[in-house]
């Protein structure tokens, strides 16, 4: 973040000191750094909104919550507009879940008369389903000791639904009596309205928010410019011995690895019944899913094999505390029956937390999962039975340890080498976790050293050897 202050302020330098006409180029790494950066602060900044409230001519909806979030490898553009200094950032690939209460009313024909309808609203978003565009205007504001630090104006912003990626549905009491005709007319009327709330809420919360930080924090991350740095400090949580190497890994170096295996895909995976553990496979069709997706066997007959796919939706977070490894993931995770090769069901886990313990002995990591939160759980997809997820939780609750600790591939033992490069073998080792490191020793032995083979001597006259 520090990396981005910096590269915001020297943009919007050039900026203000270029004569007029003269347009400052955006570095690539202004892109990499909003990416992955700044838009995860936007959405932070969208779904911490109060609760809103909407008011309709024929009723209104309340308490409107908002969770939703965007994937920063695809779907983002970013462009440097030179004539006004500003950034436009354009957002497609959004999805997440918007929910809130309505209370709507229509007036039926004598003797019916005026009908109330009340119940609960929930927007199921697909990828995709938000496009959100803002221009970030760049200027400056005068802050501490009159120096120049960066000021913000959020302006035309655009937030639209994608219908056909949003699933609406309404729970509640004489729906039905209201009529087909006016409950469409409602969902119709959600997708405008709820844009219209938050193209008119977003400049404002964002643009406070930026320069309220910028302004508080003096143009600098959480630092004194007044006062020394503090020295580099030994870590010491295995002691040091004579003939061993210790190596220490922060949550940055972790995060660091994760983020690079999210962008190349690694952490995404298809689940078949040929590439699962062995505790996994009995989870692995239809009439054991049947249990957590009512209908599937109905649909797709007994015993059918199914696949799962898992899409990480944004960059998994890894944390150090008390002794255990803490993640943090979202993702989609599509259920298909293998024999027609189609979608069923599709979930989408958003925030989903575990904490794993990492036991060594005897050159081998055992990981073991101690605790597992699975955030928020939504069917953006389904072609089965209604699926009830305060009882889909319970189910999972039971079977998380073999389950997701087996498609998320964190189950198997990690074995440490013995010897590298064939020329050093590992004599001893160990592992130990500590509040926001890892810390692993080692106790290397170089092989014996090569010995050039003697050869015989012969004279050829001019050449000798």
């Amino acid at each position: 973040m520090l990396k981005l202050l910096v590269i915001f302020t020297t943009v919007l330098s050039l900026g203000l000191a270029l004569p007029s006409g003269i347009a400052a180029a955006i570095d690539q790494d202004v892109v990499t750094d909003f990416k992955n950066f700044a838009v995860p602060l936007l959405f932070k900044e969208i779904n911490s909104m109060t609760k809103q409230d909407i008011i309709l001519p024929y009723g209104k909806i309340s308490n409107l919550n908002i969770n939703v979030f965007a994937d920063v490898t695809q779907g983002i553009s970013i462009n440097f507009l030179p004539e006004r200094n500003a950034i436009k950032v354009q957002i497609n690939m959004i999805s997440g879940l918007i929910q809130g209460d309505f209370s709507v009313y229509k007036v039926l024909p004598w003797p019916i008369g005026r009908v109330t309808a009340d119940g609960n609203l929930r927007m199921n978003i697909s990828p995709g389903g938000i496009n959100l565009g803002i221009t970030i205007i760049l200027q400056s504001q005068t802050g501490i000791d009159n120096r120049a630090l960066p000021s913000f104006v959020v302006t035309d912003t655009v937030f639209n639904f994608d219908p056909s990626r949003v699933d609406i549905q309404l729970n509640g009491n004489v729906l039905d009596i209201l009529g087909n005709l006016f409950v469409q007319a409602f969902k119709g009327d959600i997708f405008s309205l709820v844009g219209s709330l938050m193209q008119s809420s977003i400049p404002q919360q964002l643009q406070t928010q930026m320069n309220m930080y910028f302004f508080n924090q003096k143009g600098y991350m959480e630092t004194n410019p007044q006062r020394p740095a503090t020295p580099l400090t030994e870590i010491k949580l295995i002691d040091a011995s004579i003939g061993t190497i210790q190596l220490s890994a922060g949550e940055y170096v972790l995060n660091t690895i994760l983020y690079t295996l999210y962008l190349d895909e690694k952490l995404n995976g298809n689940f078949s019944q040929n590439s699962v553990p062995d505790n996994v496979k009995q989870y692995l069709n239809t009439s054991t899913l049947d249990t957590y997706f009512s209908g599937l066997i109905d649909t797709y007959g007994e015993n059918q094999p199914c696949q799962l796919d898992l899409v990480h939706l944004i960059q998994p977070s890894a944390s150090v505390n008390n002794d255990k490894l803490h993640l943090q993931v979202s993702f989609n995770l599509s259920v298909y029956a293998t024999d027609k090769n189609i979608k069923a069901v599709e979930l989408t886990f958003q925030n989903l937390t575990m904490d794993i313990s990492l036991k060594y002995s005897n050159f081998t990591i055992h990981p073991s999962l101690v605790n597992i939160n699975f955030g928020t759980i939504l069917v953006p997809f389904n072609t089965v039975e209604d699926i009830d997820l305060d009882d889909l939780i319970v189910k999972l609750d039971i079977i998380s340890s073999g389950l997701m600790f087996g498609i998320l591939d964190l189950e198997k033992d990690l074995q440490i080498p013995k010897r590298l490069w064939n020329m050093v073998d590992i004599v001893d080792a160990d592992l130990k976790l500590q509040n926001g490191v890892i810390s692993a020793r080692v106790t290397p032995k170089f092989s014996e050293p090569f010995v050039q083979p003697k050869l015989e001597a012969k004279n050829y006259g001019f050449l000798s050897y």
